[in-house]
């Protein structure tokens, strides 16, 4: 994320990298080669539409640089889900879901569900 600026809130064991995500450099910052999983959030600022276009295009950033990472993406219109699976996206959250817990439960879960 290049919007925020302190990370105080998160567990030690996950670290924060700011920068655009669709950069591969900041990616490469953020040690995504040797990254397990990924969780790609909607922008709450744009607009749906945007937001789902934004993080396909971080999805296909990511899987370009580490084609074999699991990855997880919120997606908020029904439209976009299709074109985040062909883009590679092993499981999507949608935003009507009880989101905070769902996405804690996938990240950290040792099962790979679709």
């Amino acid at each position: 994320d290049s919007t925020l600026e302190e990370t105080h809130l998160l567990p030690d064991h996950i670290y924060f990298i700011k920068g655009d995500p669709q950069d591969p450099k900041t990616l490469v910052k953020a040690n995504i080669q040797h990254a397990e999983k990924i969780l790609i959030t909607a922008d709450p600022d744009q607009t749906e539409e945007h937001a789902d276009i934004n993080s396909i295009l971080s999805l296909i950033a990511c899987k370009g640089i580490k084609s074999s990472i699991y990855s997880i993406v919120e997606i908020l219109t029904s439209k976009h889900s299709v074109n985040a699976k062909h883009a590679g996206a092993d499981q999507i959250i949608y935003r009507s879901l009880p989101i905070s817990n769902l996405m804690y439960d996938k990240l950290f879960s040792k099962e790979m569900l679709n």
